[in-house]
């Protein structure tokens, strides 16, 4: 949700870029995880129910990919109540990664690849 919350500027277009340009040099402090989430056609600068463009997705794989050592949840405790499937998949992220996460994804990319030849036989 990073500062600018309260407006359309903190997009997915913006936040794609981010590994690229702040994290070219190192971590960096940012704080993703909302949960309420919108289109830019019905994103409100609401103060009290503030939300983000984009999807929870993009929210979640932003723990991911953005390299912080110090990472939070930056929405209401409730609406992560309202989306176990959230913490499901935030639990095992850790904040520090021993394994690069490129040999990471090819292990994902190996499980998957495994998993589907033994489902479909191919």
């Amino acid at each position: 949700m990073e500062w600018s919350k309260w407006s359309a500027d903190s997009e997915p277009k913006h936040n794609v870029t981010l590994p690229f340009t702040r994290m070219f040099l190192g971590p960096m402090d940012y704080t993703p995880g909302a949960m309420r989430n919108a289109t830019r056609t019905t994103f409100r600068p609401i103060h009290q129910q503030p939300m983000a463009l984009g999807t929870r997705c993009h929210q979640l794989a932003m723990y991911v990919v953005f390299e912080s050592p110090l990472q939070m949840l930056s929405d209401s405790p409730s609406n992560y109540l309202h989306e176990p499937e959230a913490m499901e998949f935030l639990a095992p992220v850790p904040t520090v990664w021993m394994t690069p996460k490129s040999s990471m994804a090819a292990s994902l990319n190996t499980f998957w690849w495994q998993e589907k030849t033994a489902k479909t036989g191919m």
